[in-house]
Parts: C-alpha cells; structure tokens; sequence
C-alpha cells in the first residue's frame, strides 16, 4: 500500500458559480482543516479552472477518464475522500440522467475504499428518490461510505428507510448553516463597501431568490416562476418595500439567471409594482452574496442557502419546496414555529400562500429570543459533521498501521 500523506479528496459539482455550491466548498474544506490543519486538499469538481482561481485549491475534473492515472494516484495516498454538502442523490429527470448521477457519484468512493481510503458524506441532503436506480444508489451508500452525516431529518429517514440504520448513518446538519464563515458580523466585515452602500439605500426591501431552470428550457419553469412574481408582488403592494432579484451565480461570469430575472421583473410590472421599486442584486464574493440575503427584511424563492445564510441574521424566510431539500432543512432549523413558510409549488399563487407570506412579514422580528435558541440547536448539530471526519481520521491511522 502507498504511504498515506496528509491530503484529502473533496468532491463535488463546485466550480460553476453557484453561491450554494461554492459555500459549501469552503465551507468544507475549513471543516477538514480544523481537523487535518496541514492537510493539503484536491477538488475533484465540474469546473476545477474556476476552484483553483477562486479558491487556490488544486481541483481537477471529477470526469474519471480526464487525467485518471493522476487522480487515482491522488485518491490511493490520500487520508480521506469526502462528498461535502449538498443533495446528488436525487431525481434527475428520467432514468438515463439517473444512471449517470449514481455512477459519478460512486466511482471515486468505490475506488477509495478499494485502497482502504475511508469515506465520508459530509452534510448531505437525500431526495426525492421516485427513481429506481437513485433509491439504488442510497440504498448502496451503505457499503461505499465509511462515515454519513445527513443534513435534515427526512432526508435522514429516506436514507435509512432504504439503506437500512447503521452506526455510521448520523444526523448533522448543513455545512453552510452551522459554520462562523457567515455569521453576519464577519459578513458585514468583508463586504464591498460600495454594494454596502448600495444595499443600504434599497432597505426595506424583500429578496427573490429564485433557481435557473433545470429542464430544457425557460417555459418548463414559467408557471412556477410566475406564480412567485404574483406572491411577491402581492408582498410588495401589502408592505410597501422595495424587491431584490437575486442571481443564483456569480453576476459577472454566468447567465443563467438573466432570463429569469426578465420574467421575474415583468411579472411584477404586469401587477402593478412601480419598476422604481425593482432592483438586480450582483455579487462577485461569498461574503457580497451573503450580505444581499442577510440585509433583506425577508427572503422568499427556492434558493436553500440563500435562505439559511439569510436565517443567520435572522431574516424571515418564505420557502417553496420545489426539491425536499427546502422543506426538511426548514423544518429541522425553525422546529415549525411560526418563524417561516414553506410553500408547495403548486401553492405558491394561491391567496392563501400569500397571505401566509404577508402574514410572516407583519410578524418578522416579534420573537428575537426564539429565533435565537432555534438557531443555536440547530447549530449544535455541527459537531456531528465534526466527530464524522475525526472517526474516518482514526481509521486512517489504524489503516495505515495494519498496512
């Protein structure tokens, strides 16, 4: 067997921009670090050239057939190999797209623990799972991982519901949200000055966060899309406050988002919203993206860390659970207290939903203390995410000692 180094494998579909993702990563790699302070880390990513200006990480292309005798290399020295946050084990859209997300999902855990590598899912999120070979693959996640923590508590009984409990099986919590990196003070602190000013100048105001399109074109979204421009303009005209489109990616470098910001801003004229009282948010960091979301008197949209990044300063949050992901870690953070809303898609343009978002507005800070403590709990849960990775360190060791 080769010598292990002090390295590590983190896994993932960083690289493309997306504030969530790239949270995640550093997110995750401070988490390693804490444990392995001199561990040097390799990304294997969907956009390694993007994780190595950004982060200055080495990052290589998770593909297996680009560079492969390099990255298994990497893999078989390594002291761990970690999948950090998100939610991979889902539908994808049709079997063909499943296969590939169970196959690039398993290939680099498999041939870790071919050479004794230990594994770790890291704040993971599971599901929906309706596909046979997305439940195949969580049901496989027993044998390929050494150690799981889950990031919610339906995504936690999926798991186990088809994987079966196991010891190694923990629940933690999401990265993003119980890491100091975004708590709002450090946030504030390294912010752009000029978009601090800008921000301040739009208060109140209510951020859209909304995600680009997974299907094939805009239309497949439209209706959603629009459902959400008529709740938040029915938000705007009740509390009379300004309405921040906010971009999924990094402004200046994707596009994804553009059209939906067109549809977003024309439904909200179409309802009677003065285009005065419209704004685009841009960010070219993590802390300036953070900063949009935590300045808002309310986040409403699909974007989960968007949410849980806004939480942490204890902006209220109205969610539309497009992906089970929303209304598990919702549910898991705020405990069903009336400190949020989660609203099903085809709920979301009902009179109903919005005056349940106009009526968590009126509420918005009437309970600081609760907020307070829920938020706290649900941080406490990192040190499950932390144990996870000190367990797989110590097999490791006793790895490399009965070598």
């Amino acid at each position: 067997m080769s010598e292990r180094i002090d390295s590590a494998v983190i896994l993932g579909v960083y690289g493309k921009g997306n504030f969530g993702d790239e949270a995640l990563l550093e997110v995750v790699a401070d988490d390693v670090r804490q444990v392995l302070p001199s561990c040097e880390l390799y990304v294997f990513c969907s956009g390694p050239e993007a994780v190595r200006e950004r982060f200055r990480f080495h990052a290589l292309t998770r593909t297996p057939a680009t560079d492969f005798r390099r990255k298994l290399n990497i893999v078989r020295r390594s002291r761990l190999v970690i999948v950090g946050g998100g939610t991979l084990l889902c539908d994808h859209g049709g079997g063909l797209k499943d296969v590939t997300a169970v196959v690039t999902f398993f290939f680099w855990l498999w041939l870790a623990r071919l050479f004794g590598v230990p594994t770790v899912l890291y704040g993971q999120g599971f599901g929906p799972a309706r596909g046979r070979f997305i439940r195949l693959g969580l049901w496989l996640v027993r044998f390929a991982c050494t150690e799981v923590t889950v990031r919610d508590a339906a995504s936690y009984d999926l798991l186990v519901g088809i994987a079966g409990p196991r010891t190694r099986f923990q629940l933690g919590a999401d990265p993003v949200a119980v890491t100091d990196r975004f708590l709002p003070g450090k946030v504030r602190q390294r912010a752009d000055p000029v978009l601090a000013a800008r921000i301040d100048a739009l208060r109140p105001f209510v951020v859209l966060a909304v995600r680009y399109p997974k299907l094939d074109s805009l239309d497949d979204s439209r209706e959603q899309l629009e459902a959400v421009g008529t709740t938040a303009a029915a938000l705007c005209k009740h509390a009379g406050v300004n309405v921040v489109l906010f971009p999924t990616h990094l402004s200046d470098e994707f596009v994804d988002d553009r059209p939906i910001m067109d549809l977003l801003e024309g439904m909200l004229l179409a309802h009677g919203v003065s285009s005065s009282r419209i704004a685009r948010a841009s960010w070219r960091s993590l802390d300036d993206a953070a900063y949009w979301v935590q300045s808002a008197a309310m986040v409403f949209g699909d974007r989960l860390h968007a949410m849980l990044v806004a939480a942490l300063n204890h902006v209220p949050v109205a969610g539309v659970a497009v992906e089970s992901k929303i209304s598990g870690c919702l549910a898991d953070l705020f405990q069903k207290k009336p400190l949020a809303v989660v609203l099903a898609p085809g709920d979301v343009s009902t009179v109903r939903a919005q005056r349940l978002v106009q009526d968590l507005w009126d509420r918005r800070g009437s309970d600081p203390v609760l907020y307070s403590r829920l938020l706290a709990d649900y941080r406490m849960r990192r040190k499950a995410n932390i144990a996870a990775i000190e367990r797989a360190l110590r097999l490791t060791v006793v790895t490399r000692e009965n070598a």
